[in-house]
C-alpha cells in the first residue's frame, strides 16, 4: 500500500510540475509577442490618430511648424492612449487564457484525484476480502486441526485402554 502511494505522490507532483511548465511557457510566449509587437502596425492604428498624422505632416510641408508641433502633441496623446489601451487588452487576454488553463490543470488534477481514490478503494476491498479469505482459511484449519487432535486424543486413550486390559 505504501508503494502506491508513494507512486500517486509522485504522479501529482509530475503532473504539477509539467502544468507549471506550461504556464511558464504560456507567459513566455505573452512576453515574446510583446516585445516583438512594441508597436504595433499602421492598420492596428484608429482613424483618428491616422487622421491627425496626415494633418501633422502637411503642416510640416507647409513649414507651420507651430500648428505641427500642436498636432503632433495631440496624435502623441491619442497614440499613447491607443498602446495603453492594447496592453490592457493583451493583459485582459493573458489573464483569461492563464486562468482557462489553471481551470484546464485543476480539472485534470480532479479526475487523476477521483481515479487515484477509485483504486485506493478496490486495493482496500482486495485486501479486505484476502484478509477474510486468509481468516476462513485459517477457522478451517484449525477445526480440522482439533478434529485430527480430538482423534489421535481418543486413539491414544482406546490404545492406552487396549494395553491396560
Amino acid at each position: 500500500m505504501s508503494d502506491f502511494e508513494e507512486k500517486t505522490q509522485m504522479h501529482l507532483n509530475q503532473l504539477k510540475t509539467t502544468h507549471n511548465e506550461q504556464l511558464a511557457t504560456l507567459e513566455k510566449s505573452f512576453e515574446v509577442k510583446e516585445n516583438n509587437n512594441s508597436k504595433p502596425k499602421k492598420k492596428v492604428w484608429s482613424k483618428d490618430l491616422q487622421e491627425y498624422r496626415r494633418r501633422q505632416m502637411i503642416m510640416a510641408e507647409k513649414q507651420r511648424y507651430q500648428e505641427a508641433q500642436e498636432i503632433k502633441l495631440v496624435s502623441d496623446a491619442l497614440e499613447e492612449k491607443e498602446l495603453n489601451a492594447l496592453n490592457s487588452s493583451n493583459d485582459t487576454s493573458l489573464a483569461r487564457r492563464k486562468l482557462a488553463l489553471q481551470k484546464q490543470q485543476q480539472a485534470e488534477i480532479d479526475v487523476q484525484t477521483k481515479r487515484i481514490e477509485s483504486r485506493r478503494r478496490d486495493l482496500y476491498q482486495q485486501r479486505d476480502t484476502a484478509c477474510s479469505k486468509l481468516e476462513q482459511r485459517n477457522k478451517i484449519l484449525q477445526a480440522s486441526f482439533d478434529v485430527k487432535s480430538d482423534i489421535d486424543t481418543n486413539l491414544n486413550f482406546e490404545t492406552k485402554k487396549v494395553i491396560l486390559l
